[in-house]
């Protein structure tokens, strides 16, 4: 997986990837694009808490662009035990050696129980986007970070959250 521009990425692929559902701009080789089927637990899931992701799988041999409108996109390797929280409408695509699932975010206050966003772990690449450039704040543990969660892409799930109103 490799940036083609800063709005698109080009997955060279012998095997299979995964993508957001109408995220392809063009494809050449001998590949083939399906729906992926999630199972009934993530459906219901989905249409519960408004997150996750309609995803297609992506299998052949040969190469594929990707992209979401005009929003920039970045590429973020995970290493095996890294864990991240990504908004579902950010994720472009990934490789299918990661596990994806919609997690919930707890939160004071929130009644009916917080936050959802899209869990990623295990080790590969996935691409994701922003509208421009996003900036990465620091952990430090002495001095908490309050964030609006529209505007929030992502962070690692091993910081401690919660949700204030």
């Amino acid at each position: 997986m490799s940036l083609e521009n800063p709005y698109c990425v080009r997955y060279v692929l012998d095997g299979q990837m995964i993508a957001r559902q109408g995220a392809m701009v063009a494809y050449r080789g001998d590949l083939t694009i399906q729906t992926k089927k999630q199972g009934v637990k993530k459906l219901l899931k989905r249409a519960v808490t408004g997150e996750g992701l309609g995803l297609m799988e992506v299998a052949g041999s040969g190469e594929i662009w990707l992209a979401d409108l005009a929003k920039n996109v970045f590429v973020l390797t995970l290493a095996a035990g890294d864990d991240l929280s990504v908004t579902g409408k950010s994720v472009l695509c990934f490789d299918p050696s990661l596990a994806y699932e919609i997690r919930r975010v707890k939160g004071e206050g929130m009644a009916g129980g917080g936050l959802f966003n899209c869990g990623f772990s295990g080790a590969g690449a996935m691409a994701v986007t922003a509208h421009g450039q996003p900036m990465v704040i620091p952990v430090t543990p002495a001095a908490p970070v309050f964030v609006d969660t529209d505007a929030i892409i992502g962070w690692s799930a091993a910081l401690e959250t919660s949700i204030r109103k």
